[in-house]
């Protein structure tokens, strides 16, 4: 099977596996009265990490490895200082975009209920798990046999295109900006975070970081919640992924010039 199709296939199964999780755990929640107000994304937690469990069981049978072999495959290892400096800056200009919308739309950094478990969900399931899935195994799998860009290109399209499938919630007002903003905010990411995972010795720590930090905008009540505020935090976004993309990129052309140096002088 062609390695395309090969990864076609593995997100289908991880999206189904996902979305077969997201609702039993809605049902349960829901036959049970949970209250979920001060846990939101409790269902997507879930999910995710089933994601995560499908994702290591397709690096196991791909490469016939250990369960430690096979999270190391998908990026659970550390990464170096080209990647920290690179994922550094990119924060910083995401924050100062937080700032910009702050001052020029008077809106406060208040938190909305349940920040705190919304953080932490962030951060396993769109940092660690997302990277691991999107990076880690299919970007990876990928760049073995096509060019950066078309490994990007298509992990970013096939990262999208599962976002799509939240239409099948609806298609209100409110739905159908969730969708849209979910695929921009996919492809801009795509490029800045693929070239974080191959200059980070295919590391997905400092991505998750980064991924973590572009996200933490949905722990606050106001930042994003209008139109002229999330049309600037989008070109913050833009701006701080073209930064990280071109300084990664520059240490991956550095690197390659030293090895071609140390070849020539052996």
């Amino acid at each position: 099977m062609k390695p395309i199709q090969n990864v076609i296939l593995w997100t289908l199964l991880i999206t189904a596996t996902m979305y077969t999780v997201a609702i039993i755990t809605g049902r349960i929640i829901n036959h049970f009265e949970i209250n979920t107000l001060n846990l939101p994304g409790l269902t997507g937690l879930f999910a995710a990490v089933t994601a995560l469990v499908v994702a290591v069981a397709i690096e196991r049978h791909e490469n016939k490895c250990t369960i430690r072999t096979a999270f190391a495959g998908l990026g659970f290892k550390r990464g170096n200082r080209s990647q920290i400096k690179s994922t550094s800056i990119g924060i910083f200009l995401v924050m100062l975009g937080f700032a910009t919308i702050s001052a020029f739309y008077n809106k406060s950094f208040a938190l909305v209920p349940g920040a705190l478990f919304l953080f932490f969900k962030l951060f396993i399931a769109q940092g660690l798990i997302e990277e691991a899935v999107f990076r880690g195994l299919i970007f990876r799998h990928l760049r073995k046999y096509y060019s950066f860009t078309f490994s990007a290109t298509a992990s970013g399209f096939l990262f999208a295109a599962i976002h799509l499938l939240n239409l099948m919630k609806g298609t209100s007002p409110e739905i159908l900006t969730a969708v849209a903003t979910s695929v921009v905010f996919g492809f801009l990411l795509t490029f800045p975070l693929a070239s974080l995972f191959e200059i980070g010795n295919y590391s997905i720590l400092a991505g998750c970081l980064y991924h973590l930090a572009v996200d933490s905008i949905n722990c606050f009540n106001e930042l994003g919640d209008s139109g002229s505020s999330m049309n600037t935090y989008l070109a913050f976004i833009f701006l701080s992924g073209m930064t990280v993309f071109l300084m990664s990129k520059k240490y991956i052309l550095k690197s390659r010039i030293e090895q071609v140096d140390h070849i020539e002088r052996a």
